[in-house]
């Protein structure tokens, strides 16, 4: 309802109302499983689940109104966004793994863990959206750009690096169990997107390392007692 209708309904306001520009935050799961990596934006578009089913339908809609009614409007396809504020509570990898280890329970692993994902951090992402709605509607009306890191991280990688931050911060062993795979996720060791498009076009590179912000979760998770 929200990626689609409600993208809808902000598209017809838009037009209504001449906004001058659209930025939507789709994901790189409108991909699905990649045939190549680093995946660029030209790559096929196969999504594995509804989420990424609804994010490209929503993408078609920004492409509808920016051809038929010449609205500018400029798609960003986020890597795994992770970082202090909404995310520290979402269900997703890294949040998950922080409040795991502050608990002293185990991190649970889904599959081999050698399956990979492209993190960015929120405030990245932020830098992405401010360059994006500082530039020239010439420049990046119509067009679709990867946001994300560049570069791959095992999920057994992320696991020990939160594993060594809490060790460091709490002096406490944090220990790992796997469990089956869930379907409709990639399982490439390799999984990252391509950021070339957004990197010579409007200057973009992430500042955030991985362990840096997993650092400040950690200690934001302290200061706060997350639960």
């Amino acid at each position: 309802m929200t990626n689609i209708y409600g993208t809808y309904n902000i598209l017809e306001f838009a037009r209504k109302n001449d906004v001058g520009k659209v930025v939507f935050s789709s994901s790189a799961a409108v991909y699905g499983e990649p045939i190549m990596t680093p995946i660029p934006e030209e790559h096929p578009l196969n999504p594995l689940n509804l989420y990424g089913v609804t994010k490209l339908a929503a993408e078609k809609l920004m492409h509808s109104y920016h051809s038929a009614y010449g609205l500018s409007t400029v798609i960003l396809r986020l890597g795994n966004v992770y970082g202090v504020g909404a995310y520290t509570y979402w269900e997703t990898v890294i949040p998950k793994f922080v409040r795991q280890a502050l608990r002293g329970e185990s991190l649970t692993i889904y599959g081999d863990g050698r399956q990979s994902r492209d993190f960015i951090h929120v405030l990245d992402v932020v830098k992405a959206i401010e360059l994006v709605l500082t530039s020239e509607n010439k420049l990046v009306g119509g067009d679709v750009f990867n946001v994300a890191s560049g570069e791959p991280l095992s999920i057994n990688n992320l696991a020990k690096t939160v594993s060594e931050v809490v060790f460091e911060k709490l002096g406490r062993e944090v220990n790992k169990v796997h469990l089956p795979p869930r379907s409709g996720e990639p399982s490439l060791p390799n999984f990252c997107l391509s950021i070339n498009k957004i990197s010579d076009k409007l200057g973009f590179k992430a500042d955030w390392s991985v362990r840096d912000g997993i650092k400040q979760l950690v200690e934001y998770g302290l200061k706060t007692k997350l639960k």
